[in-house]
């Protein structure tokens, strides 16, 4: 029997992929970081779709990118302490 992928799975996947094209020439630290963290969402949400139409198999890998304490996304944080 083949495996039948979710459609929105695979728009997740395109937009994943371009948010990572986009990160390649971001203004900065904060938008790259941003924009490679949107990716690694857009990678899971796909996973899970694919899960939700009866493919178990991950497809995605994990990033190796790690959030720096300097990218900005602690700064919501330290607003609200």
């Amino acid at each position: 029997m083949a495996k039948a992928f979710s459609p929105y799975g695979d728009d997740l996947r395109r937009w994943a992929m371009q948010c990572a094209a986009r990160a390649q020439s971001a203004a900065s630290p904060f938008e790259r970081n941003r924009l490679l963290s949107m990716r690694d969402s857009l990678l899971h949400l796909a996973d899970n779709e694919d899960w939700l139409a009866g493919e178990t198999q991950l497809v995605s890998q994990p990033s190796d990118f790690t959030p720096r304490a300097d990218s900005g996304h602690d700064r919501d944080l330290r607003k609200q302490a």
